[in-house]
């Protein structure tokens, strides 16, 4: 029998596509892949449809990247007998969806790979009602038959495991990690606290009741402070430039930004807002916080840890409630603001750290090897 705690692994990571809409999840397939490999003995690869490669700029972390022709003909298991890999040593793991990787994840695992289906918030309950009609006779009618054959559901929070256990039995929780280095976090006394969104530019982050609650609280007009807008559009950009330029205020719209420039941004920063409606693992959000950005966000990021840890100012999506957020943070210290930069950057080493989240998941793929 073929020892699976010294033999080594390939987990193939199977994603929709390389662009600036599917960072996040990019970033949560293969922030642990170098650690994977480096200490535990577990190579990865990334795939997706060769059309979809672009010029978005990715950190692979050393996962080899696969692109496949995605045609009705295609069938995955000609790639991986092409790579030579073998189901006894190799694990897939689909991200999202609707689209090809689960079509991928159902291939392969007919070819008896072992498959861990990852919807990514994709089947929580507010993304199910959005276009709920297609989604339920797309869902009856293929997403479920085929999710149901792989070896493991995951949930990468603990609101999302409770929400996928009412649609399967085979569910476990394995969250991300987040990258955190050991310096403590500086607040820049410039003069301006910044508040950051950074995400897709959706309707369910929020990004516009943000910018409108803006400008209905006291931060609005006041040079003290900033709000930081990052994204590509995914729908609200159109009425988040509207907005903006009707206010003519402290409201500031950018594109994504990423290494060193997005790390300068996260440091010229106090708070990350992302009042959002529905998340799977809010990568962006994890970043700042491990950048020591204080968050203020809605029970819909699913990250109940912290907003129980009392670090966070919570909010629910709607306008109203995010107004009372910003005018609250408005009353913190520079002194106060410092301290609770430290607590977010010590909660993120110790609930979050990839080298922790790389020892489980090590674990997890090699139990579905056995």
């Amino acid at each position: 029998m073929l020892r699976m705690e010294n033999a080594r692994i390939k987990v193939i990571h199977v994603i929709d596509g390389v662009s600036q809409g599917n960072h996040g999840i990019i970033e949560a397939a293969l922030g642990t892949a170098g650690i994977l490999a480096e200490s535990h003995g577990i190579t990865s690869e990334l795939w997706f449809p060769k059309a979809s490669n672009g010029s978005h700029r990715v950190d692979l972390r050393g996962a080899a990247p696969v692109a496949f022709r995605d045609t009705p003909v295609f069938d995955p298991r000609r790639v991986a007998d092409g790579r030579q890999l073998c189901p006894r040593g190799t694990v897939v793991v689909t991200h999202g969806c609707w689209r090809s990787p689960t079509l991928v994840g159902a291939r392969l695992k007919e070819a008896s790979f072992p498959w861990v289906y990852t919807p990514h918030g994709m089947l929580e309950p507010w993304s199910l009602r959005q276009k709920a009609l297609r989604k339920k006779l797309y869902w009856e009618l293929r997403e479920r038959r085929l999710a149901e054959k792989a070896d493991v559901v995951r949930a990468t929070a603990v609101p999302e495991r409770d929400n996928l256990a009412r649609l399967f039995s085979n569910v476990s929780l394995l969250t991300h990690g987040i990258e955190a280095n050991g310096d403590d976090p500086e607040h820049r006394p410039d003069g301006i606290t910044r508040v950051l969104f950074m995400g897709r530019l959706h309707p369910k982050k929020g990004a516009v009741a943000l910018a409108r609650a803006w400008t209905r609280s006291c931060l609005y007009r006041n040079s003290g402070f900033q709000l930081i807008i990052v994204g590509n559009d995914d729908g609200d950009l159109p009425e988040l430039k509207r907005i903006v330029r009707a206010s003519g205020s402290n409201m500031v719209l950018r594109e994504p930004v990423y290494g060193k420039e997005k790390a300068g941004l996260f440091a010229s920063c106090s708070f990350f807002a992302l009042p959002s409606r529905s998340e799977g693992f809010p990568m962006a959000l994890l970043e700042g916080m491990a950048a020591g950005l204080i968050p203020l966000i809605s029970h819909g990021c699913n990250l109940p840890e912290v907003i129980e840890s009392g670090l966070a100012l919570a909010v629910s999506p709607e306008m109203e409630d995010i107004v009372t957020g910003l005018d609250l943070l408005a009353t913190f210290s520079p002194g106060e603001i410092a301290d609770r930069q430290t607590q977010t950057r010590e909660f993120i080493r110790a609930q979050f750290s990839l080298t922790a989240v790389a020892s489980q998941q090590a674990r997890f793929y090699r139990s579905l090897l056995v």
